[in-house]
């Protein structure tokens, strides 16, 4: 185990076999920038990282990070927004992984992610707009459940080659757009998002 930080804030676990893993934050919250390793080593945010941490209210992932374990970010109640680093790692985000973020309004998806766990999003109810590259595969049951105000857009044309969960968008009559190129606009009056 070792720490990094201002104020060593960050837990980090390095396993026999070199693996990097963030296992816990311990800082004051607000925005935060996750940490980058010596020579910009990749590592994982480890499941329940952040579990039910009402601090933090934004954080930056460098492009270092690969994988979002299970539950690292469920429960942050103040968390409205994630944003990824040019060139992200990403290639899953774990199933809960941000369970009941009830103040996460957007999110874009780094190119690069393959696959979005159950229940991944499911109860960010006040998620508007989520974005989901071309390389996702594969979404999970219920992973944008209770999600009642979000738009979905997938670049890819159609469904054909992701492997769609049981209920993933479940009780939706929400859209779902294909084939956009992940530009968003926002009504002038409603505030609301659509994909251009």
């Amino acid at each position: 185990i070792y720490y990094l930080g201002d104020n060593n804030e960050y837990v980090m676990y390095q396993d026999l076999e070199g693996n990097h893993y963030l296992m816990r934050y311990n800082g004051t919250g607000g925005d935060i920038t996750l940490p980058t390793l010596e020579s910009n080593q990749t590592y994982t945010i480890y499941q329940y990282a952040f579990y039910y941490n009402d601090t933090v209210t934004g954080v930056t992932i460098p492009s270092s990070v690969v994988s979002i374990g299970s539950y690292a970010f469920s429960y942050c109640s103040s968390l409205a927004s994630v944003t990824f680093e040019e060139g992200s790692s990403l290639t899953s985000i774990g199933d809960n992984a941000f369970y009941h973020c009830s103040s996460l309004t957007s999110i874009t998806i780094p190119s690069g992610v393959t696959s979005i766990g159950n229940y991944a999003f499911e109860y960010c109810s006040s998620l508007t707009s989520i974005a989901l590259p071309s390389s996702v595969v594969s979404v999970g049951g219920y992973a944008f459940s209770g999600c009642d105000n979000v738009i979905i857009c997938f670049e890819a044309e159609d469904s054909s080659n992701i492997t769609l969960g049981s209920n993933w968008n479940y009780y939706s009559s929400r859209p779902v757009y294909w084939g956009l190129n992940v530009t968003w606009e926002y009504d002038e009056v409603t505030g609301e998002p659509r994909p251009i």
